[in-house]
């Protein structure tokens, strides 16, 4: 196993699902109990050998995680999805302790399981996705985008999907695997999957996203060179939502290319994901808020 994948999975967890299907109505959230069991099994199994030797070679450890994966009885997007589930919050962590009522060293025993069963969680999603191209985990990820979810939740799938796209910088971000995704469910617009594209790239998402909904039309995207509110008023006078999207996103990252009269506009769309855009503008306006996009710091992961 890959390290990095070990670093990377510190960082966030990953929420996936097998995209045969394009509707978003047909995927289940719920705990699979036979893989929740078999996994809590392993995590006790795997600290049980630690404790027994406390230097295990990584050989080792790695020789443990690829027989759990294989046994698991799941495979890609669903594996992915049943280790997400299992992963649990800082504030999960913290009332599951808080109910037992425990003190003492027998707090920081049940601490340290927490932790550790969290910690090995992560690790063997690292294991898992480390076994998927850009391609699967967009594909697999993305029916899930367009689910009702938490914020947290959403936030792992971003962070997810930065690994598909973003590993040259958000300055030259790898849209292929979405291009794809997007063709494939063109009759069914993955608007919420569109809306990441363009927090993490507004003008490379605008682009690519004209070719697969308008590629006979004159893009926007090729008239203006650089940003202007120009190009952003221009954009956003198209009749399709995600030109009003990506007006507003561009407003959202650059308080420089914020029309008031434009904002206005936008606040009146029709399409709850504009107004949603926007209302980030007004919320955004505190000193300090973080925007995802924009090169400020974002929200830490539990």
């Amino acid at each position: 196993m890959k390290m990095n994948m070990f670093l990377i999975l510190v960082l966030f967890g990953v929420h996936s699902v097998l995209a045969d299907t394009n509707t978003a109505s047909s995927i289940s959230l719920k705990p699979n109990p036979v893989f929740q069991q078999k996994l809590e099994t392993f995590v006790a199994f795997y600290y049980e050998q630690v404790k027994i030797n406390p230097e295990m070679p990584e050989e080792e450890v790695d020789s443990h995680l690829s027989e759990f994966l294989k046994n698991s009885g799941l495979v890609g997007g669903e594996l992915f999805t049943q280790l997400a589930i299992a992963l649990k919050s800082q504030a999960t962590l913290e009332h599951d302790l808080m109910v037992q009522e425990l003190s003492g060293e027998d707090l920081r025993l049940a601490a340290e399981r927490c932790l550790g069963y969290n910690l090995l969680v992560r690790v063997l999603l690292g294991a898992a996705l480390e076994q998927s191209s850009a391609q699967d985990i967009v594909m697999q990820t993305a029916p899930y985008y367009e689910l009702e979810i938490s914020e947290d939740l959403r936030q792992r799938i971003d962070h997810v999907l930065d690994t598909a796209c973003v590993l040259n910088g958000r300055h030259r971000p790898d849209y292929r695997a979405f291009v794809s995704y997007m063709k494939c469910s063109k009759d069914i617009q993955p608007k919420k999957l569109i809306r990441y594209m363009f927090q993490v790239n507004p003008d490379k998402a605008l682009s690519e996203v004209e070719k697969v909904y308008a590629p006979k039309t004159k893009r926007p995207s090729e008239q203006f060179k650089g940003d202007s509110i120009r190009k952003v008023r221009s954009v956003a006078t198209g009749n399709q939502w995600w030109q009003e999207l990506y007006a507003a996103e561009k407003m959202r990252q650059n308080k420089n290319l914020r029309d008031p009269e434009l904002i206005k506009q936008l606040k009146k769309s029709k399409h709850a994901i504009v107004r949603e855009t926007v209302q980030e503008i007004e919320d955004a306006k505190e000193e300090g808020s973080p925007i995802r996009g924009s090169g400020q710091t974002q929200k830490t992961l539990p």
